[in-house]
């Protein structure tokens, strides 16, 4: 019986090692960790205060070229609001014709004729 199973290994067509896939690297590891960090990066939202220094069109073009999502654009009170990461407001600060970048915040008074408004 041993005899058999021998004869029967020798006889049995090896098959051919499977070719492993090309697995295509990324060239910097330190580009990925940027990229991922980006994507995943929570989005806040952001009240952007205009200064007279430039129109505000201006502004926001190079808002939106620093990574910022405008929302709302407000010309006649000199405001825009939007969605970035804290990367993006810390450009958005250094843009010139920015006077200020504050999160947004929720503001409720309350349902009508109730004494408690805060």
């Amino acid at each position: 019986m041993a005899q058999k199973k021998k004869a029967a290994r020798k006889t049995t067509a090896k098959r051919p090692a499977a070719k492993k896939a090309a697995v295509k690297r990324p060239a910097k590891k330190t580009a990925v960790k940027k990229s991922v960090r980006a994507a995943t990066a929570p989005k806040t939202g952001w009240v952007v205060t205009t200064s007279a220094e430039r129109p505000i069109a201006e502004v926001a073009k190079e808002l939106s070229k620093a990574g910022f999502a405008i929302d709302r654009t407000l010309d006649q009170i000199g405001v825009i609001t939007g969605k970035s990461d804290e990367q993006a407001a810390g450009k958005a600060r250094a843009i010139r014709g920015v006077a200020d970048v504050s999160p947004e915040t929720r503001v409720d008074i309350g349902p009508p004729n109730s004494r408690d408004t805060w």
